[in-house]
């Protein structure tokens, strides 16, 4: 079989899908049933992820889990397949993030082989609109396709502007952000290469990101991750009508209050002194200081 001839009966279900399955090229094929897509960004630790469940838990809605997809734009395959980041993660629904074990990382590789493999076609350079049929191709199902991650974040404008894409950004508190961060280069992320971020770096990263903020358009929803936790009915409402889907849809039960104001205990005196000196100014534009 030649390449060509593989890729297409790969894409087709010939080689690996049950009959039963369905056609996934003809999924894709109706102008008319084109899906749209969705992103979630934001700064590390801000509730990105929160996020990214609550609209997983909409019928229509998939989104994957920091797939970083629409950050690899503009670049050859290779470049493209190098931004997925799939170690140790399942790109896949977030509602079936409590896989584990063998069974989630063949999931895993199961999707990047096939999202690799739709791609493969535009071999020189990936577009917006590729990595939109792949993730359609990849869930035929779904009425709006998407990613969450806060490597978006970067990308917001540009998928802002694309006229089926809406952009959700999420915001919170520097010092709690600081706390969460600090907490996980400490523990989880030690081995990452991010031991070494300190309360000052995290603030001028945020304070960089939220300065963005000032120019976002129409296609962008900013949702405050305090209001949100604290009362998410008004933001679900919000979010429905942003999205063009039911708002009646998505969950909101398993969203926890109690990470609001953890600096407190969990940022030394130093610590918080050294995010005030750098954000200050910005948390009180925010309102989140007098």
């Amino acid at each position: 079989m030649a390449p060509v001839e593989f890729v297409e009966a790969w894409r087709n279900g010939g080689l690996f899908f049950k009959p039963e399955a369905g056609d996934y090229s003809a999924a894709v094929s109706d102008v008319s049933e084109r899906a749209r897509v969705v992103v979630v960004g934001g700064h590390v630790r801000s509730g990105t992820t929160m996020m990214g469940q609550v609209i997983n838990t909409h019928p229509d809605i998939v989104a994957m889990h920091e797939l970083r997809a629409f950050s690899g734009l503009k670049r050859t395959w290779f470049g493209h397949m190098r931004r997925i980041k799939h170690k140790n993660l399942m790109p896949l629904p977030l509602d079936r993030a409590q896989d584990r074990g063998n069974r989630r990382r063949l999931r895993t590789w199961w999707f990047i082989a096939r999202y690799g493999a739709f791609l493969l076609p535009h071999f020189w350079w990936i577009r917006y609109e590729d990595v939109r049929r792949a993730l359609q191709w990849a869930n035929p199902s779904a009425r709006i396709v998407g990613d969450q991650s806060a490597q978006s974040h970067s990308q917001m404008f540009f998928l802002s502007r694309q006229p089926d894409c809406r952009v959700i950004i999420m915001h919170r508190d520097c010092r709690d952000v600081a706390q969460s961060t600090l907490r996980l280069t400490r523990t989880t992320w030690a081995n990452q290469g991010m031991g070494k971020l300190d309360a000052s770096a995290i603030a001028t990263r945020w304070v960089r990101q939220m300065e963005r903020l000032d120019r976002v358009n129409e296609g962008v929803m900013l949702v405050r991750y305090e209001e949100f936790v604290a009362n998410p009915g008004p933001a679900v409402e919000r979010l429905g009508a942003f999205l063009g889907v039911d708002p009646a849809g998505f969950r909101t039960d398993f969203v926890r209050k109690d990470s609001v104001g953890k600096h407190r205990d969990g940022l030394t005196a130093d610590e918080t002194a050294a995010v005030l000196k750098v954000a200050g100014p910005t948390l009180r534009r925010m309102g989140y200081v007098e």
